[in-house]
């Protein structure tokens, strides 16, 4: 009995040992791959800070790539909006296709003709990835008109190149561009191109707002030579020479120059919107009183006339082009905001002294315009195109045979809102052509004696 009690104690022994070795040894490997909550080090503040900002930092990462992705979509679509705002019926962009056997280079497209900016960056589309040098000769570029000038193709992201320094040909390899700008002509082109924009705006607020019944070229070119004999420069007379020998970069030049126009017209679309807001249209009004308003003010016309009352439904029938909005739509395009394109149709009122019948009659085009976009009661924007030179033609016979039956009185206002622009912007002292006691005493004979002695 003894020596069985030491054997059943000896195999106890030897399990209890078995099993103490199997939990040291599962502990082992449990502290090699999984190790005990319990024992793992708890972090510091400071650790803990560390890692949270780092966290935020990640996550401000990738919302600030959200963002300029974002920023860059809503940029090319505000960009897409404006070149169709500005779109100008009847002028298609050139395209020109580079045959240089590149077929990314060799994507055709037709963009907006007319952006609404009188920026000395206008562009002209192209589908050329190649910019043109308007002062070199080249055989590789080819020059055509499409079809449809309202077909916009999908925008590509393209580098671009700035044109160097001096007058001379630049030889710097092409940059990936889709369009034509400033910067991809010399400075003598530039310099030019900047004096026949600031005359194509002279000529459509004085002379011909809608030059559409002639060809484009003809009309620019007659613009050019206009600048060329004005301004007596040898170096605008080579550029135009060079141009006229080039019709493919000639062609370009036609359409970027003609961004100037387009530019012109859209502004005065902006400005005589804000005049009709100042009517009061719509105000206070509910739309059903809108519409009687704007129906009574297009069958009189009484827009036209001053004294106008929309609360009474009266004008001054005495007053015919008397509405005041003639001096304020002029002073906001010739003298307020930007200037740097109206410059030399400034200078031409302030020798005239007198506000052109033309300006006179596009703009009533455009009041007409903006009132007929509130015909329903609420407004509903439209672009401000070629087709409302029908009704320019008509607002200018208006004018002129007033003036046939009444010339004194149609001198007289061109001559009275000319001088109300300058009276509001405090510039009365360009009417006047004083001089000074003491230079007006002088002997002016005995001056001429002296020379010579």
């Amino acid at each position: 009995m003894p020596g069985v009690q030491r054997t059943g104690r000896s195999v106890a022994t030897r399990t209890a040992r078995t099993s103490r070795t199997s939990l040291t040894a599962a502990g082992a490997m449990r502290s090699r791959s999984d190790p005990d909550p319990l024992s793992v080090r708890r972090k510091t503040p400071a650790e803990e800070k560390a890692a949270k900002q780092k966290r935020m930092d990640e996550l401000r990462a990738k919302n600030a790539e959200v963002f300029a992705r974002n920023a860059a979509l809503h940029a090319e679509e505000a960009e897409r909006d404006a070149d169709e705002a500005a779109l100008e019926e009847g002028y298609a962009a050139p395209t020109v296709a580079v045959q240089d056997g590149d077929d990314e280079d060799d994507e055709h497209g037709q963009q907006d003709a007319l952006p609404p900016s009188d920026d000395e960056d206008d562009e002209i589309p192209i589908a050329s990835s190649d910019p043109i040098d308007f002062d070199a000769s080249s055989d590789d570029i080819l020059v055509t008109f499409e079809k449809d000038p309202f077909v916009t193709p999908a925008k590509k992201v393209r580098k671009r190149r700035r044109a160097s320094d001096d007058d001379g040909d630049d030889d710097a390899p092409p940059a990936k561009s889709g369009k034509v700008t400033k910067a991809d002509m010399t400075p003598r082109t530039q310099r030019f191109t900047g004096d026949v924009k600031a005359q194509v705006v002279l000529v459509t607020a004085t002379d011909n707002p809608y030059p559409g019944s002639l060809n484009r070229e003809v009309h620019v070119e007659g613009i050019m030579a206009a600048v060329v004999d004005k301004s007596g420069d040898p170096e605008h007379e080579d550029t135009f020479r060079r141009l006229k020998r080039m019709p493919e970069k000639f062609q370009a030049v036609v359409a970027w120059v003609l961004y100037a126009r387009g530019a012109f017209v859209h502004q005065l679309a902006v400005v005589c919107r804000q005049h009709v807001a100042s009517l009061g249209i719509p105000g206070s009004m509910k739309p059903h009183q809108v519409v009687d308003v704007v129906t009574w003010l297009l069958k009189t016309e009484a827009w036209k006339f001053g004294g106008l009352d929309l609360l009474k439904r009266d004008y001054n029938r005495a007053a015919p082009f008397g509405a005041p909005f003639f001096e304020s739509v002029a002073r906001s395009m010739f003298m307020e905001g930007r200037k740097k394109q109206s410059g030399e149709t400034f200078r031409h009122l302030i020798e005239v002294q007198r506000l052109p019948l033309v300006f006179m009659a596009l703009t009533m085009t455009a009041i007409e315009h903006c009132l007929t976009e509130w015909r329903v009661g609420t407004q509903r924007r439209a672009d401000f195109k070629e087709d409302a030179s029908v009704r320019y033609l008509y607002h200018l016979a208006g004018l002129e045979h007033v003036r046939d039956k009444a010339p004194t009185y149609i001198d007289n206002l061109q001559s009275i809102l000319f001088k109300d622009m300058l009276v509001h912007t405090n510039k009365t002292f360009l009417l006047e052509a004083a001089v000074s006691d003491a230079l007006g005493s002088l002997d002016f004979a005995a001056l001429e004696k002296s020379v010579g002695k």
